[in-house]
């Protein structure tokens, strides 16, 4: 058996060896560290269906996305550099599968979950809206798990607030000529409900979820169509990342989009074990609001526009940090709100049309621990509002 190993090892080095040489990739950190860190570069299309990148000797599988200008997208982590350093990589491709990625499986008729190898990270909760039992079935929503699979940290129906479930989205005041519909409670007979899986891809690297989401009136007559994409990317033992767009189309000319910042907007809602200790929740907020309590929530007037904010909880005795990383390209005037039994969130105010949709960008980094600093969430931050420099120093393919 073991002969049989290294042959398939030597077997697997030839095939992507012959494959391709020559293709070497620069990845510059900038002014913050990169710690397991999602990059790509952008190539032109290669027949090849799978990739591997080796830095020294170290070899991890990559992933490839299609682009609709008929180029590829070449995706890999860097697992560890430090600010101002650079490190070049090597990009083979071939047609040897990777060892472990990400799949997508059904867990009921509705449910689905993401997973790693053998480990869920996220799940799709999308149950046809049902007059009869409003309350189970208003919204969709994604589940967080932890790191590890092995259970979930975030909460679904009941508990305290029934209508907070997992990362969820809403408004409670959408004005609509001279109705206002309350998306966010959905008491009334409006909802929110899942229409189709537009695309779902799985690899290496990250699986992503493509959806489309009616919202609807108390007639259950659409008047907001969502696109929102999620994509979970390759985790540690103790951490990993989703990302997340959410764009929202009028379907009946101009809509405003209201609320408050405890009512509104895309939110992340942690498990109800959360809200039985309470004294246990945290926060970790920018610099700029580094001299608030830590143990208590803030929602004054001028919490706006934060870049991140972290939220620091127990579930089964474990403690977890959940950073929610905003895009700085998201419209200003962004309104955050803390919770401590577990909600954090913001929402943007805004005006829609058929032509000027919202679109939204945010990352959440899922990490097991409290161990967190500051610096690591800003680090964090900075990987997202500005990308590690990727450059192509030599393409002989």
């Amino acid at each position: 058996m073991i002969q049989v190993y290294l042959y398939t090892l030597l077997l697997i080095s030839i095939v992507f060896a012959a494959a391709t040489s020559g293709l070497e990739i620069k990845v510059d950190a900038g002014n913050f560290s990169l710690d397991h860190t999602p990059v790509f570069v952008e190539l032109k299309n290669t027949p090849s269906e799978y990739v591997v990148i080796t830095q020294g000797d170290q070899r991890q599988d990559g992933q490839i996305e299609q682009l609709e200008n008929g180029n590829i997208n070449v995706w890999w982590m860097v697992d560890s550099l430090q600010a101002n350093q650079s490190k070049v990589f090597t990009i083979s491709f071939g047609t040897i599968p990777p060892i472990k990625q990400f799949t997508w499986s059904a867990v009921s008729n509705t449910s689905m979950d993401l997973s790693y190898g053998d480990r869920p990270l996220l799940r799709y909760m999308h149950q046809s809206y049902d007059s009869n039992d409003i309350e189970s079935t208003k919204k969709p929503f994604h589940h967080v798990f932890d790191p590890t699979g092995t259970h979930l940290i975030t909460k679904g129906v009941g508990g305290k607030y029934s209508h907070h479930r997992g990362i969820f989205i809403g408004y409670n005041k959408v004005y609509i000529g001279g109705d206002v519909v309350d998306i966010w409670h959905a008491r009334n007979g409006e909802h929110s409900v899942h229409r189709e899986v537009v695309r779902e891809s799985a690899g290496a690297v990250f699986g992503e979820q493509v959806l489309t989401i009616d919202w609807n009136d108390a007639k259950a007559k659409p008047f907001i169509q969502e696109t929102r994409k999620l994509r979970v990317y390759q985790p540690t033992d103790d951490q990993f990342l989703i990302e997340l767009w959410t764009e929202l189309k009028s379907l009946r000319g101009r809509i405003r989009l209201e609320g408050d910042r405890q009512h509104a907007g895309v939110q992340f809602r942690a498990s109800q074990e959360v809200a039985e200790h309470e004294n246990l929740t945290r926060f970790l907020r920018p610099k700029q609001w580094g001299h608030l309590k830590p143990e208590k929530a803030n929602n004054s007037e001028d919490f706006i526009d934060l870049p991140w904010n972290a939220m620091q909880f127990t579930v089964d005795d474990k403690r977890y940090t959940v950073a929610y990383l905003t895009d700085p390209e998201n419209p200003d005037g962004a309104r955050f709100s803390e919770r401590v039994y577990g909600r954090f969130g913001e929402f943007v105010p805004y005006e829609i049309t058929e032509n000027q949709p919202l679109s939204l960008h945010y990352q959440w980094w899922i990490k097991a621990g409290d161990d967190v600093s500051r610096d690591a969430v800003e680090a964090r931050y900075q990987a997202l509002a500005n990308s590690a420099v990727v450059t192509v120093i030599s393409d002989q393919r």
